[in-house]
């Protein structure tokens, strides 16, 4: 049973295929640390006037934040987040992925956290700065492993842009940051969206609308429909060794199952049944599947 730990975002990444390089919205610093989400974090806070991807720019700052019991590289799960969030009050982190030329929520900041997403009268907020940040995902250019990599989208106007939303007048554009799919210029419709959004989108997730033309469901496969002429139940039995094995450099496997024999019996659509089959031996995986071979060729 191998054990899994979750890649944790650090040093810098070029940006995956489908982003522009140029006019795309989003800060890629050219970090050697693994303290890029502080580095993303900061130049939100105090960005800098020109060159915003040189590493350089964030370090007087770095250090100010409050990362108690946060270990670097920053792992991008919401309990990091939620930590980082309580120790930083005045800061609120929401983090977005890419796949396949899409843009893909993977954690959003609570409304009741974010000062210009909530309801004022009812004195639910604190004025806290919501920083958008994209993780990407590559092989590290040093080691050649799986790796990840924190950037910054700048504000939520480039949320829109990235998300290939185009702007045709001068009107503002409002982006849900829950589905990344849902878009207006109209403020009071955003406002109900982002509302409801937040309760019905737990977990978060994009929502993509079919094209026209593949918008119908419909049954296609009528044989599916006929009953099965013959069916094979099969069952394996295993034995669990121990065992200590790295697989890669995030996963190592602490158990392995030894196969120690196939039992498998055959049934007619019309009811009638084979003699159950038991196979044992040194190699009962090889042997069932000859068996399953020979069976087929009979059938």
């Amino acid at each position: 049973m191998p054990i899994f730990v979750l890649l944790a975002a650090s040093s810098h990444l070029p940006l995956p295929k489908g982003i522009p390089k140029q006019n795309n919205e989003i800060i890629n610093i050219k970090n050697e640390d693994n303290r890029c989400f502080e580095r993303y974090i900061l130049e939100d806070l105090y960005p800098a006037p020109y060159h915003r991807e040189r590493s350089q720019n964030q370090n007087p700052h770095l250090g100010e934040l409050n990362f108690r019991g946060i270990q670097f590289p920053v792992k991008a799960d919401n309990n990091t987040m939620e930590k980082f969030e309580k120790q930083n009050s005045d800061i609120s982190v929401s983090i977005y992925g890419w796949s396949e030329k899409e843009l893909i929520p993977k954690r959003i900041a609570s409304k009741s956290k974010v000062h210009d997403r909530c309801n004022h009268k009812k004195r639910n907020c604190q004025p806290c700065k919501l920083i958008r940040l994209l993780l990407i995902t590559g092989d590290d250019p040093k080691t050649g492993e799986p790796a990840q990599h924190y950037c910054l989208i700048q504000g939520r106007d480039r949320l829109g842009k990235l998300a290939r939303y185009t702007i045709k007048h001068k009107g503002k554009l409002y982006v849900c940051d829950y589905c990344v799919s849902h878009r207006t210029y109209d403020s009071k419709i955003d406002a109900q969206h982002i509302e409801d959004c937040e309760e019905i989108n737990t977990p978060v997730q994009r929502t993509v609308i079919p094209k026209e033309g593949k918008n119908i469901y419909k049954f296609r496969r009528q044989e599916r429909m006929l009953d099965v002429p013959f069916d094979c139940t099969a069952d394996a039995e295993t034995l669990s060794i121990q065992i200590k094995k790295n697989q890669g450099s995030k996963t190592i496997a602490i158990q392995e199952h030894k196969v120690i024999g196939f039992d498998y019996i055959i049934k007619r659509s019309d009811g009638k049944t084979k003699v159950p089959v038991k196979i044992r031996g040194d190699d009962p995986a090889g042997e069932f599947i000859k068996a399953m071979e020979k069976e087929t060729e009979q059938i």
